[in-house]
Formats: structure tokens, C-alpha cells, sequence
């Protein structure tokens, strides 16, 4: 059992008083002498309670000693938890700054996504007309076939300005392209490769897609009797080239009041770019 200092302290006082009982007794008896026997009891009482005190004192700064250590160990692991502390606020906060800069590329990358979504959206309604009018023009050129004869010899000059006059202005342009080329061939070279290069050297925003699906239609009126593929070598063969010819420059003639500017532009890109006149 471990005693306490108070423990100590009684079991001290006990000793003294004892070892003071017991002189007493001892010497006691001879009368003439206790008085001098009590002078020096009292003297070693005093020494003996000067060194408890200072066994005491001793001690109790040995345990003021020890707190002082743990009090001074507990501040340091304090201020060891509180650097620890600030050290987890500080990643923290950078963590904070990493995470709102991540919402901002987050928010960057929809808003760019919702960009493209709304491109593709528009490329794709954009294809969807392309494709109505070009079903249009097949549809209409389809109809313009000769009623009187499926014989192509015997299709007259007005019959051929007849059929025409069903075309747009571009349907018109598409067959003085296909006219030039029968003419002064681009040899090796695609639809798609001299529409292209035509759009690049003049400035010109020519379709492709229109360009072919006429010229696919316009076969139905049996004025053409060879058209390469989409994707080989462009070559166009007229049944009535030179009555063709003559109709087609007559019709844009009639049509030029109309987009005067447009036609004459495109018609000098194509004299320009086959080095002949038609």
C-alpha cells in the first residue's frame, strides 16, 4: 500500500514523541537532573525537527521539480499538437484553393461541351436541310424528263430550254461546271477535290453534296448519259452537249438581272480555273 505525505508526517510526529516518552522515562527518575535532561530533550527535539523539515522541504521540491517537468513536457506536446494544427489549416486551405480552381476548369469544360453539343446540333439541322434540298432538286429535276419521247435524239433545243427553266441558278452553274470539265478535263481529280479547290483560290462557298445530288437528278432527263461516282475521277458525258451548252448560257443570261455579281464571279473561276471559255 503506498502511504501519503501526510502518512509520513504522523508516523514521524509518532517516533518523536515516543523517543521523547522514552528519555523521559529513562532519566526521569533523579529529580535534580530532569531539568537539565528536559533543556537538552528539547534541544535534540529541535534538531530532530530541523532535519524532518528539511527531509520535507527536500522532498517537497523534488515533487515541485517533478510537476514542473510534466507541466513544462505537456507545454511543449501542446505546442507540438497546436503547430500540428495550424500545419493541417494551412493543407487545408490550399486544398480549398486547389478544389475551387477544379470547379472553375469543371465549369470551363461544360460550358465547352455545351458549346460543341450546340455546334454539332446546328452542323446536323444544317446537314438535314442540305439533304431536303438536294431531295428537292433530285425530286424536281426527276419530273422535267421529256414527256414526248425517251428517245434523247429527238429532244429539241426549246424542249432542253424548257427543261431548264425548272433549274435554279446554282442547278445552272452545277451544269456549266459539269460543261467545263467535259471540256478541259482536271484529270485524277475528284468532285469533292475541284470544288475544294475552286472554294480556296476564289473565295467561293460551293457545296459538294448540292453540286453531285443535281447532277444525279439531272441524269432523269436524260441529257446526261455518263456520271462518275461521288468518290472517283469527275467526269460528266452530255447526250446534247453543244444544244446543252447553247440553253444552259442562254438560261443564265436570262437569270443574271438576278444575282448579277454572284453569277460573274463564279463564271470567271471556272474560265480561270480550266484555262478555256465556254
Amino acid at each position: 500500500m503506498k502511504l501519503k505525505e501526510k502518512d509520513y508526517g504522523y508516523i514521524i510526529a509518532f517516533l518523536v514523541l515516543l523517543l521523547i516518552g522514552l528519555f523521559t522515562f529513562y532519566y526521569g527518575s533523579d529529580n535534580s537532573q530532569i531539568v537539565s535532561y528536559l533543556g537538552f530533550a528539547g534541544t535534540i527535539t529541535s534538531l530532530i525537527l530541523a532535519v524532518v523539515a528539511l527531509i520535507y522541504t527536500f522532498y517537497q521540491s523534488t515533487t515541485s521539480i517533478n510537476q514542473v517537468q510534466k507541466i513544462t513536457e505537456a507545454s511543449e506536446k501542446l505546442n507540438q499538437a497546436i503547430g500540428g494544427f495550424q500545419e493541417v489549416q494551412s493543407q487545408m486551405s490550399i486544398s480549398l484553393e486547389a478544389m475551387k480552381h477544379v470547379s472553375y476548369q469543371v465549369s470551363d469544360m461544360q460550358n465547352q461541351i455545351s458549346a460543341s453539343v450546340d455546334s454539332i446540333v446546328q452542323v446536323s439541322q444544317q446537314v438535314s436541310e442540305m439533304d431536303n434540298k438536294v431531295s428537292q432538286v433530285v425530286s424536281g429535276i426527276s419530273k422535267t424528263e421529256s414527256p414526248n419521247s425517251t428517245d434523247t435524239d429527238t429532244i429539241t433545243y426549246d424542249e432542253i430550254v424548257k427543261i431548264l427553266q425548272r433549274c435554279s441558278i446554282d442547278g445552272l452553274l452545277c451544269l456549266l461546271l459539269g460543261i467545263f470539265q467535259s471540256r478541259s478535263p482536271k484529270k485524277d481529280l475528284t468532285l469533292r477535290s475541284i470544288i475544294e479547290e475552286l472554294n480556296s483560290k476564289h473565295a467561293l462557298s460551293l457545296s459538294r453534296e448540292y453540286y453531285f445530288g443535281f447532277l444525279v437528278g439531272f441524269t432523269g432527263t436524260k441529257l446526261i448519259k455518263g456520271l462518275s461516282k461521288n468518290n472517283e475521277q469527275f467526269s460528266v458525258e452530255f447526250t446534247k452537249t453543244e444544244e446543252l451548252t447553247r440553253a444552259v448560257l442562254q438560261m443564265i443570261e436570262i437569270q443574271h438581272s438576278k444575282a448579277p455579281q454572284y453569277i460573274d464571279k463564279i463564271r470567271t473561276a471556272f474560265s480561270t480555273y480550266y484555262e478555256v471559255k465556254v
